[in-house]
């Protein structure tokens, strides 16, 4: 006998019901997880478990759990009646939704309430709430929002009641698709990095302007400088700084209070208006495991949601706003917003791309760790170039005199042309393999990020290599220089042993696996 089948014998039998309810919950939760990735190979528990009842007695031996004395017990029984609603008829959900509205309506222990509401939240995906039962949830709604105070011991249980409101309203609302605009210069801006990449990032910055300072999760800049900034290469996004009040810092608890006195209100308003209703996901950053991950971020998002009073909603996918809260060594967070609908055209060149493509913050970042090598008016090969992005990110860099970009995939070499186009670069695009190119001319300079050999046995990582000196001698300059980035470090230091004509000049590291090496014709 399964376990489904033990678990269910045990329910009709109302042995260890609670762990029996419980049970079912888990072994549905299971079968749905595998089935989302393909691995379940029958039916699913869902519809195994519905088919039982079918035959025997029908949804009702889970509805008459609902009256059970046992709180955890009814709490669990509503949950699994919403996780089963896949596999239910129609006439059973309008059963169903009937049963939990009247229970969530005479429940009398408040942690209880949610469950009611999450399992009409499933079902009413399917049949929709009536509009009187709309309307009762709805007025519940707008209590919670205009309480004051909540009492410490009764402010968890009474936010994710709101918070089970919101999700089952919501699967009623239509999608708003909310415009946006650039907050004013009030908000200062933290730029996203690699923890390795920081310094490199705070010196492009400082290019730019002073008004700028390193933090341990990013670049703070003065939101004054915000649009001499917006160029810079190699953060991965921006964010804009939320200020709490002196009084009241942001944190797990009471941050509604806490969001009313900061300048989070101003932002929403200044971005998308005073009635625009938006989406979010919390990203947090602190040292937690994840169980506790998911229980403060779970905290949070009800904080946010009683905050916006129906506004603010949070979701998993496609949402308006990321909020990153990052923990400080106070016990207190720093909040910051970044809102998906900003615009950011540093690469807007890249209209297409491939999945061999250079990252082009990546390329960003290998030329910015050869901006003392580069020379201006060079004459530039990249004899591996796919669409061209690193010789893109090198004439933005440095002008240069002429630049070739050879590949032999046909896709790489048409992307990339008009990746150049996009980006006003001139660069010939070359359909052919590096070992067969010729030209009348030598060049000063080759820029390459090296295939990848993660794959290759030892004999073609060799056979590889010697043609990659060959190349090098051949196309390079008396004097001319090139720039490799590869993980394969030892393989170019045999390469340059082998050949007479070349030199090795030193090894730049790029990441944990990758180097750029700079070689040089003698």
């Amino acid at each position: 006998m399964s376990t489904l089948e033990n678990l269910y014998e045990n329910l009709i039998k109302r042995e260890d019901l609670r762990q029996s309810v419980s049970g079912l919950r888990q072994v549905l939760k299971e079968s749905k997880e595998l089935e989302e990735t393909g691995a379940l190979s029958r039916e699913n528990a869902a519809n195994q478990l519905y088919g039982m009842l079918e035959k025997d007695g029908g949804i009702d031996r889970i509805l008459e759990i609902l009256s059970d004395e046992d709180a955890k017990t009814r709490k669990n029984a509503a949950l699994l009646l919403g996780e089963m609603s896949e596999a239910m008829t129609e006439e059973d959900i309008a059963i169903c939704i009937q049963k939990l509205f009247a229970c969530y309506g005479s429940e009398l222990t408040r942690f209880v309430l949610p469950a009611y509401l999450t399992g009409l939240e499933y079902l009413t995906k399917r049949v929709p709430l009536s509009e009187e039962m709309h309307r009762i949830l709805s007025e519940r709604l707008d209590v919670i929002d205009a309480m004051g105070d909540i009492p410490a011991q009764e402010r968890k249980h009474i936010l994710a009641e709101r918070k089970a409101l919101g999700g089952v309203l919501s699967s009623k609302e239509e999608e708003i698709k909310v415009s946006f605009q650039m907050p004013g210069d009030d908000f200062d801006v933290l730029l996203s990095a690699d923890v390795s990449d920081r310094e490199l990032l705070l010196e492009q910055v400082k290019r730019e302007t002073d008004a700028a300072k390193m933090l341990p999760f990013g670049i703070l800049v003065s939101g004054k400088a915000r649009d001499r900034i917006m160029k810079v290469g190699l953060y991965e996004y921006m964010m804009y700084r939320i200020m709490p009040s002196r009084q009241m810092p942001f944190g797990a608890d009471r941050l509604k209070d806490a969001l009313e006195r900061s300048n989070f209100g101003k932002f929403i308003h200044d971005c998308y208006g005073k009635d625009a209703k938006l989406s979010f996901r919390i990203f947090l950053h602190a040292p937690y495991e994840d169980k506790k991950r998911a229980a403060v971020i779970k905290k949070l998002e009800a904080e946010f949601e009683f905050y916006g009073s129906g506004r603010l909603k949070a979701k998993k996918k496609e949402v308006d706003l990321h909020l990153h809260l990052f923990l400080q060594k106070s016990g207190n967070m720093g909040l910051f917003v970044r809102p998906l609908a900003q615009a950011d055209d540093r690469f807007a060149y890249r209209t297409e791309e491939l999945d061999t493509s250079m990252a082009p913050r990546k390329a960003v970042k290998m030329v910015s760790l050869l901006s003392s090598e580069l020379l201006p008016d060079a004459r530039v090969i990249d004899p591996f170039a796919g669409t061209g992005t690193l010789l893109i990110e090198r004439e933005k860099a440095k002008k240069t005199k002429e630049m070739y970009a050879l590949d032999t995939f046909g896709d790489a070499v048409i992307l990339g042309r008009k990746a150049a186009e996009a980006a006003n670069v001139r660069i010939l695009y070359v359909h052919r393999d590096a070992m067969s190119f010729t030209d009348d001319k030598p060049f000063t300079e080759i820029i390459s990020e090296l295939p990848d050999l993660f794959h290759k046995d030892a004999e073609e990582k060799g056979h590889f290599f010697r043609e990659l000196g060959e190349i090098t001698q051949r196309l390079l300059a008396s004097g001319g220089v090139a720039f490799y980035l590869t993980s394969e470090g030892n393989a170019i230091k045999s390469m340059i042993r082998r050949e007479d004509g070349l030199s090795f000049d030193r090894e730049i590291i790029f990441d944990k696996t990758r180097s750029i090496y700079i070689l040089r014709k003698k």
